[in-house]
């Protein structure tokens, strides 16, 4: 019993932390559809940019932002794998050249 005690608990504390990443707060993890909305909210922002901007051709590590900006190159990583959480990437987007953007 006291293995599943172990769990219960640690599932408790992983759903506390999710919801407090959320910025709903940690108290809340017992509100199953405040979570489940929030994750909407995000998802829908998300989808919201991509209309905006299309899809990212790239992401770019946060840090080579400071080398991009003194007018060094910076690795570009394929979109296909999606961000990396450990670099802080940013995605890339392509703007259409002045002109080009209503024709089509």
């Amino acid at each position: 019993m006291d293995q599943y005690k172990t769990m219960f608990e640690a599932a408790v504390k992983a759903l506390a932390e999710i919801d407090y990443a959320l910025g709903i707060g940690a108290d809340g993890c017992n509100d199953l559809e405040g979570t489940l909305f929030r994750i909407a909210e995000l998802k829908g922002e998300a989808e919201a940019q991509v209309e905006v901007r299309g899809i990212p051709v790239g992401y770019l590590p946060a840090y080579e932002l400071q080398r991009l900006a003194s007018g060094h190159d910076a690795k570009l990583r394929s979109a296909k794998f999606g961000p990396s959480s450990l670099d802080g990437d940013v995605p890339v987007f392509l703007r259409p050249n002045e002109g080009e953007e209503n024709e089509a």
